[in-house]
Parts: C-alpha cells; structure tokens; sequence
C-alpha cells in the first residue's frame, strides 16, 4: 500500500513536470519557431550550426551541403498568389483585344460586303444605262430612217419644231445626202445652229448630247412653248399624207404619249379622223388606245 502511494507521488511529480513545465516550454519554443519563419528567419539552419558546436550532438548532423537559399513558406505562396493575380490580369487583357479585333473583323466584313454590294449595284445600274442608251439610240435610228424616207420639205417642218439637241441626234443617224437635203430646206438660223452641233458630235461624247436632249425636253415645258409646238405639229401633221402621219405618230406615241395625244386632240375633226384611220391601217389596237385616251379627256 506504501509502494502504491509512492508510485503516485512520482507519478504526480511526473505529470506536473510535464503538464507545467515540458508542454508550456515545448508550445513556446514551436510558436517562436512559426513566428521567427514568418518573418524569414532560417531556424533549421540556426538549429543545424548549434548542433554541430555540441561534441555528440554534431556527429549525429550530416556534413554541410551547399547552401539553398531560404524561402519561407508563407512568402512563396503570396508571391504565387501575386503571380496568379497578374496573369488572370494578362489574360483578361488578352481576352478584351481578342474581342476588339474580332469586333474590328466583323466590322471590316460588314465594310466590304457592302462595297461589294455598292459595287454590284453601280455595274447593274451602269448596264441598266446602257440597255436604255442603246433603245433610245435604236428609236433614234428608227425616226431618223422614217423623216429619211419622207420629202425633204416635210421632214424639216417637223424636225423644226423639235428642240435643236434632239434635232441634231436625229439628223445624226442620218445618210449625209439625206441629212443635207433635210438642212437645205429649214430656216437658215437653225440650220446653222445644227450644223454646228453636228460638227461636234461624235460617238465619243454622244451620251452628253443625249443628255442635253433629255435636258432640253424638260426644260422646253413651259404652257405656252408647249401650246404653240403642239399647235404647229398639229398642222403640220394634217397637211401630211394620212399614212405618214400615221407613221410619225405611232413613233412618237412610243417616246411620249401624252405629246402624241396632245398633237391629235389639236387637230382639225376632219385631220384627225385621216390620221387615225392611216393609223388603223397600219395597227388597229393603237388607233383604239389613241381614240380611248381622246375620249377621255
């Protein structure tokens, strides 16, 4: 009973140098060594150069390797936490230029395949022009075979009371006998007038007679110009061969209907009924469209 209660002292002894005095001195000395790498200090390092001053402890340490340098822990990881930061930052950069210069590329695709588009519709538009062009030329040479074909005399009075670009394109497509025979017998003043145009006139710089034409129709217009031309037509056409007049017309029906109209309806009642019925002679259907659009008005 006396052993027993000894063992207990000893082991009281015991705990309390553990518990009291071991743990206390053990915890310090592990959070001086956490604290003291923290703030970079090589406590391995120091612990090995102790040692080896101890004459039994320094045969238990290996010999001197070549120095590392330290780095401590905690360090490394803000350093590779600083890093990441950087480079998710580059790539986001990255990222936003890619996405602008696919911005710009879309941009530029959409640039060109409007050009491309613009383009397509200039060479359509260019085509377009020149079908017209060339319809108008075709009618152009239509009229001119048709006033070739008529008197001298007759074809003048009427090219006379065309505007002079217009005279001058028909005159143009015209034989040179034909084309002289028809000068010979207008007024010297317009004569002259187309003599010199036609001088200029080539196919080099015939689109910009054709538009002068187009210019010079609308500008020729105005109410009384237009009565008194339709006026002089009118009697021109009826002191014409029915069948030449009907001739005449038609043709002028297909460039502007309405003048056609206008020259018919100016007409005496006797005149007007020789032209349309030349004008049924040669097409039925036309005469009816000309009596409707009479009868309309």
């Amino acid at each position: 009973m006396a052993k027993t209660d000894a063992e207990k002292q000893e082991y009281s002894a015991l705990e309390r140098f553990l518990y009291i005095i071991l743990l206390p001195v053990l915890f310090a000395l592990v959070l001086l060594g956490v604290l003291l790498t923290l703030f970079d200090y090589d406590v391995k390092g120091a612990l090995t150069n102790i040692g080896r001053n101890i004459p039994v402890v320094k045969s238990f340490i290996p010999d001197n390797e070549p120095e590392q340098p330290f780095v401590n822990p905690v360090n490394a990881a803000l350093a590779q936490d600083e890093r990441l930061t950087e480079l998710e930052s580059e790539l986001a950069e990255k990222t936003a230029e890619i996405a602008r210069l696919q911005s710009d590329l879309a941009a530029r695709e959409q640039a060109y395949a409007s050009l491309e588009d613009n383009v397509e519709q200039l060479v359509l538009g260019r085509e377009r022009e020149e079908e017209d062009r060339q319809a108008y030329r075709a009618r152009l040479k239509s009229l001119a075979n048709m006033y070739a074909g008529m008197s001298a005399r007759k074809a003048a009075s009427i090219l006379e009371q065309m505007t002079l670009p217009e005279m001058v394109l028909i005159l143009y497509e015209m034989g040179a006998d034909e084309r002289g025979n028809i000068l010979a017998r207008m007024e010297p003043e317009t004569a002259a007038a187309a003599s010199l145009q036609l001088k200029d006139l080539s196919e080099d710089n015939w689109a910009e007679f054709e538009r002068r034409a187009g210019d010079a129709g609308t500008d020729s217009g105005a109410d009384s110009a237009s009565r008194l031309t339709i006026a002089q037509l009118a009697d021109t056409f009826a002191a014409m061969e029915p069948e030449s007049a009907a001739k005449i017309l038609l043709e002028l029906r297909k460039q502007n209907s309405t003048k056609a109209i206008d020259v018919l309806a100016a007409m005496t009642e006797q005149a007007r009924s020789r032209v349309l019925a030349g004008i049924a002679e040669t097409s039925p259907a036309d005469a009816a469209a000309f009596a409707d659009q009479l009868g309309g008005r």
